[in-house]
């Protein structure tokens, strides 16, 4: 029997439905949208979060808040009490403190529960990357795989989970300290758009810079082209804050180079939203990461 519980967080953005789909438990993420505490659950409709970036486009204040250990305890706990062990996919540790929380809750879960199995994995990812890794372990789990079988396979599968980002406006990359704001004020009047990825430790990482979004849109592309192995029917994702045409016009490029690939398109929640603002597009896919 394969008695335990997939739960990943709120700033995982999964396929439409694929949480009810597979069974995948979100833990619920705060945040504060002009002092006034905001829960993102994971299932927030694309009306909910047009209206979060709306606001930020209106210049109003949002900032993030930590998921702490006492908050992990209380999810995890009722599923211990029932019986069942729990693996937790997390946002990766290189952008934020929740593995860290996770890890250190589970470690005071299994003095109340020693018959309970607690596997906290730090994704490496975010986003829908992360959205990828919590349904990759759900199909496991179908499958058969035990948490610990399931858990060796997504420490595998998170090397192989590629994100390309470019970002329109680098205040909100500026404001995190994730770019100087000399490149900001630059990047402003020369029309600079960023192309990021998330590297091999989990941090966000700069790898280039393109003059203009539609060259920028172009190099998501091709980063996917040359990483991807263009299986038939790969699971690719292009995620977008508040910017659906830009988004499309990525998908027909990639469609082009790969007619046979299943391509889903979500807007980012708010969780990650907060620290890259409105206007980005990122690609998403399982390929060679470096």
């Amino acid at each position: 029997m394969n008695e335990y519980e997939i739960i990943t967080d709120a700033s995982a953005d999964m396929a439409a439905g694929a949480g009810e789909k597979y069974g995948v438990k979100v833990i619920p993420m705060r945040y504060l949208l002009q002092n006034e505490e905001k829960i993102c659950r994971g299932m927030e409709s694309d009306e909910e979060k047009q209206a979060f970036y709306a606001a930020e486009r209106r210049g109003e204040d949002v900032k993030s808040t930590q998921i702490n250990p006492a908050a992990y305890e209380e999810f995890f706990e009722p599923y211990l009490k029932a019986g069942k062990d729990v693996l937790y996919l997390c946002l990766s540790g290189g952008l934020s403190q929740t593995f860290a929380s996770s890890a250190a809750a589970a470690e005071t879960l299994k003095k109340a529960y020693p018959e309970r199995k607690i596997v906290c994995v730090d994704s490496l990812a975010a986003t829908v990357g992360l959205g990828l890794l919590a349904e990759h372990a759900a199909k496991n789990r179908e499958r058969g795989l035990s948490i610990e079988e399931n858990a060796a396979d997504v420490e595998s599968a998170k090397k192989r989970v590629c994100h390309w980002f470019t970002v329109n406006d680098l205040d909100f990359l500026k404001r995190g300290g994730r770019v100087p704001a000399s490149l900001a004020a630059l990047g402003k009047i020369l029309h600079i758009k960023p192309i990021l990825r998330i590297g091999e430790d989990g941090k966000l990482v700069s790898i280039g810079k393109k003059i203009g979004l539609k060259f920028a849109l172009n190099e998501l592309v091709s980063l996917y082209s040359a990483h991807s192995e263009k299986a038939a029917g790969e699971e690719i994702r292009i995620v977008h804050c508040d910017c659906r045409q830009f988004a499309e016009t990525v998908e027909k490029a990639i469609l082009k180079i790969n007619p046979a690939a299943k391509i889903e398109i979500c807007e980012m929640s708010p969780i990650i939203g907060i620290h890259v603002g409105y206007d980005v597009v990122g690609v998403v896919h399982f390929g060679k990461r470096a």
